[in-house]
């Protein structure tokens, strides 16, 4: 009957909890890295950034400061904070900031 359901172009869902859709979706990537030969260890050391817990995300900073994305794209581009990018995403140090600040109140 389930085949019958699923041939007509029925939607079906299934309900999984989130530590089972996460244990599904490492193993597909394992699955995915052993097929062309990666080690999943090496990629998991490239994906690790340093001082991982002085890092935020963007998102957290423009909250933070009340400041938008342009802003941070400023001082990023002026130099006074450097992001560690992982992927797509942006993460900033509390360091960067408290030195820019500190040098703003200096000047």
């Amino acid at each position: 009957m389930n085949r019958n359901i699923s041939e007509q172009g029925a939607v079906t869902y299934i309900m999984v909890t989130e530590s089972q859709l996460k244990q599904v979706a490492e193993d597909s990537a394992r699955s995915v890295l052993e097929k062309f030969g990666i080690a999943t260890e090496e990629v998991k050391e490239k994906l690790q950034v340093e001082d991982k817990a002085e890092y935020r995300p963007l998102v957290y900073w423009m909250n933070k400061l009340n400041v938008n994305r342009s802003t941070l794209w400023r001082w990023e581009k002026d130099g006074l904070v450097t992001p560690k990018r992982v992927g797509k995403k942006l993460f900033f140090r509390q360091q960067d900031f408290d030195q820019m600040f500190a040098q703003k109140a200096a000047e």
